[in-house]
């Protein structure tokens, strides 16, 4: 992942800090109700949550998540269960890589 993607383009704007810190803090619970759903096969939640996750992930300041968040959707949607595989890890890598660094 390109350095600095981890972060918010927010996360020094001391008015949305809190409201990033919350996002962040969410984040493990969003990601892991993506991923059993795709576990227990119900694409169709997987790509409902991931358009969910798109949709906020860039009004947090998260761009790169919002489009590993879109293409996981779209993979969904179109039931393409190997590169769906491949989409969710390269988006789990990023979610990691969000929830270990520093505001």
């Amino acid at each position: 992942m390109p350095e600095g993607r981890a972060r918010s383009i927010y996360c020094d704007d001391p008015d949305l800090q809190d409201i990033v810190e919350l996002f962040i803090e969410e984040l493990p619970e969003r990601v892991a109700a993506i991923e059993a759903a795709h576990a227990s096969g119900q694409l169709e939640n997987v790509r409902w949550l991931a358009h969910q996750l798109h949709g906020s992930s860039g009004g947090y300041g998260f761009e790169f998540l919002g489009k590993a968040a879109a293409n996981v959707e779209r993979l969904a949607g179109r039931e393409e269960k190997e590169e769906l595989s491949n989409a969710l890890a390269m988006f789990r890598q990023i979610a990691t890589a969000i929830m270990e660094a520093k505001p």
